[in-house]
């Protein structure tokens, strides 16, 4: 099928529904800045949900930049509040 070769989206087809495309690495190591533990948690089921095992919490902001070299993540998501 050609339109499904040639799709200007990051979307596949799957018959008439358009899916994400499965995620290429869920190796990476993610860390969680969140001083909430309870939206930390949130966050990280819906990681864990997507296939990623490798997860850090980080909870404390004191020497947090020490922190993130010491995990070495791949991605860091922060809560900017």
């Amino acid at each position: 099928d050609p339109a499904l070769a040639v799709c200007p989206c990051a979307m596949q087809h799957h018959g008439d529904v358009m899916t994400e495309p499965p995620l290429s690495d869920t190796g990476l190591t993610i860390a969680i800045v969140d001083e909430s533990r309870s939206r930390a948690a949130i966050i990280e089921e819906g990681l864990r949900d997507a296939g990623y095992v490798r997860i850090v919490h980080i909870g404390e902001m004191t020497n947090l930049l020490a922190r993130l070299y010491a995990t070495d993540p791949d991605v860091v998501v922060i809560d900017l509040e």
